[in-house]
């Protein structure tokens, strides 16, 4: 399969889900409302088109969505043009370029850290993300059975 047929697919199914990966995104959000503030600053790690990244803007002051493939934050920056308090970045998750002890939380869905980061390097990426947060916050990952 072409890499644009991948992305039109995977974001053609996240644009329209099956009723049961829509049930996902609805208690994943669910889930996310629960572990944040309005007065959070947010990282998404490997943001993809920015799906939770946008559902999330409302509920923190501030929302940064990361991945490392810039087609995909195109897309993200296109659906999102009009939110205030939201950033798409073009960054890999193994080395974010972005400050320590920045984020009130960084998460990850979509089983980024299960399926698209190679065992030999998840433990490189937990560390990225535990670097970034202010002492005291969460990570979350989120992995889809």
């Amino acid at each position: 399969m072409v890499y644009k047929d991948y992305i039109r697919i995977h974001y053609r199914a996240v644009k329209k889900p099956l009723p049961e990966l829509k049930k996902t995104f609805e208690a994943e959000l669910s889930f996310f409302k629960k572990n944040i503030k309005k007065d959070f600053i947010v990282l998404d790690v490997g943001c993809v088109f920015g799906r939770p990244t946008i559902q999330l803007a409302p509920f923190v002051k501030t929302i940064i969505g990361i991945d490392h493939n810039q087609n995909m934050i195109n897309i993200a920056i296109k659906k999102s043009k009009k939110i205030k308090n939201i950033e798409f970045l073009n960054r890999d998750g193994l080395k974010i370029k972005l400050p320590s002890n920045s984020f009130d939380l960084a998460y990850s869905t979509y089983n980024v850290l299960g399926w698209d980061i190679k065992t030999s390097k998840r433990q490189r990426f937990i560390n990225e993300m535990v670097r970034v947060v202010k002492e005291n916050s969460k990570i979350i990952n989120i992995t889809w059975k």
